[in-house]
């Protein structure tokens, strides 16, 4: 038996099997690039960009809902004098690799949050705050975030 039968075998399938993963790693890419339009995040980015996180207190793997899509255990949030910061985390932020204006943290003045209702989310308390813009984009976050709010934005008890 020669190498040449055996080759002829083999090499269809690597590439069968090459083609297989780089489609598969594209369509979670565009899985991903849309997810974050359809929440909102996306409008946070473009009308409160932060280039640099500010000081605060920080709440590191957070889980945040922004509209209806929630990020679980991949979000940085720093609570600051000059707002609430956010920031995603990974697989979210390998947009900022392809696109510079993907992946970006956002920081929204204190000014253009109120609050809306306490509500319940995976078992736990979680608190529903509306950023005002063109469209009012909701996001909840954890009973241990929201105290950590400046005083007139905390949640009733």
């Amino acid at each position: 038996m020669t190498a040449e039968p055996f080759f002829f075998i083999i090499a269809p399938f690597f590439i069968v099997l090459t083609i297989l993963v780089i489609g598969l790693f594209l369509l979670v890419f565009l899985f991903l690039k849309n997810l974050d339009k359809s929440g909102g995040y996306n409008l946070l980015a473009e009308h409160w960009p932060a280039s640099l996180e500010p000081s605060g207190a920080v709440f590191s793997h957070q889980t945040l809902g922004v509209g209806k899509i929630w990020y679980k255990n991949c979000v940085k949030v720093v609570i600051s004098p000059e707002g609430l910061f956010i920031a995603l985390g990974f697989p979210f932020s390998i947009g900022s690799l392809i696109q510079s204006e993907r992946g970006k943290s956002v920081l929204i003045p204190w000014g253009s949050i109120e609050f809306r209702q306490k509500r319940s989310a995976f078992w736990t308390t979680m608190y529903e705050y509306a950023v005002q813009s063109e469209k009012p984009i909701i996001i909840t976050v954890s009973k241990q975030i929201a105290h950590s709010f400046p005083e007139y934005l905390k949640p009733p008890t």
